[in-house]
């Protein structure tokens, strides 16, 4: 692979991780509002079963 692209795409991802960490835990709040129950780590990943139905078709638990 050419190593120009590798070091573009490795300082892409060091610009917009700041960002990423923060949508990601503005997420995990969101879901640790609407599903209580579910006992998501606030410091810890987002479950995937988690997101992979209810944010499908219960997008607006991330609106503000």
């Amino acid at each position: 692979m050419d190593q120009e692209l590798i070091t573009m795409v490795d300082e892409l991802y060091e610009e917009i991780k700041p960002l990423y960490t923060q949508l990601h835990a503005y997420v995990r709040k969101k879901l640790i509002e609407a599903y209580p129950d579910h006992e998501i780590d606030p410091e810890g990943p987002i479950p995937a079963h988690i997101l992979g139905v209810y944010l499908l078709y219960n997008t607006h638990i991330l609106v503000l």
